[in-house]
């Protein structure tokens, strides 16, 4: 009788233990995300403008319902209120941009369908967005994937406040060498660019290398390279979750932590 007791009870215990391990597993395979934000005055220009960035979306490690989101990963945005930009991956893997005023969208016409094997989680890639009034132009990785004239120009959306995010929502995606210019730089000044890490120059309103070694906790700033410090600000405001990883140059700022 004492042995069946004490087998019930050495049961009992590795059953609590095998549940604990499991539980304790399960949530170690989560992942958390973050964000990285910027003011928008005085280091971006509504009527005209570059912005140039290298990322590297990750692949997910948990089963997400995406059905209710039109994107795969949030790349990039800048928001006002119900107005904003975005780019992003769309859930057939390819790159697109949308302009939306006051929560009304437009999508520019749609770019050219990529293969999976072109383009897939882990690699790096690199997006330029110009824009002029109504006139705006969408480079991936240093190719012109859409030129349009859309019905709503920068100004309507930014107006003199907002935001620039790197990271939104379930997107695990790595970032290096943010960088935001003052006028309209040519396809062939970006494929030139993106040969090496970024300097500032005299167009430059931002540019953020990332180069970092401290642990986010929701309040501290990186340290850009140029930043007009009108708002006060130093860099991007990590958010807790985010984290300093190896990068396309150097340090690179991950939106998510494993």
């Amino acid at each position: 009788m004492k042995n069946q007791v004490v087998y019930v009870v050495v049961g009992i215990c590795l059953a609590i233990l095998v549940y604990v391990s499991a539980a304790v597993a399960a949530e170690a395979g989560k992942r958390a995300y973050g964000e990285a934000v910027y003011p928008v005055p005085g280091n971006m220009l509504s009527a005209e403008g570059t912005v140039e960035l290298w990322y590297k979306f990750m692949p997910d490690i948990e089963d997400m319902d995406r059905n209710k989101n039109f994107f795969r990963w949030m790349v990039f945005r800048v928001e006002s209120d119900a107005s904003g930009l975005l780019f992003f991956i769309d859930k057939g893997m390819k790159p697109r941009t949308s302009l939306s005023f006051m929560g009304k969208g437009f999508f520019p016409a749609a770019i050219p369908p990529m293969s999976q094997k072109a383009f897939q989680p882990g690699e790096w890639r690199h997006f330029a967005y110009t824009w002029q009034g109504r006139n705006t132009r969408l480079l991936f990785d240093g190719v012109v994937m859409d030129d349009v004239n859309n019905s709503i120009a920068l100004t309507d959306i930014m107006a003199t406040k907002g935001r620039v995010v790197l990271g939104y929502g379930k997107s695990a995606v790595i970032y290096d060498d943010l960088c935001i210019s003052s006028r309209v730089r040519t396809p062939e000044e970006i494929r030139e660019r993106m040969k090496s890490s970024l300097k500032a120059d005299v167009d430059t309103m931002l540019l953020d290398n990332f180069d970092e070694d401290f642990i986010p906790d929701g309040m501290r700033e990186t340290t850009a390279a140029y930043i007009s410090g009108w708002s006060g600000e130093r860099g991007a405001r990590v958010g807790k979750s985010c984290r300093f990883v190896d990068g396309k140059y150097g340090k690179g700022l991950a939106t998510f932590t494993d």
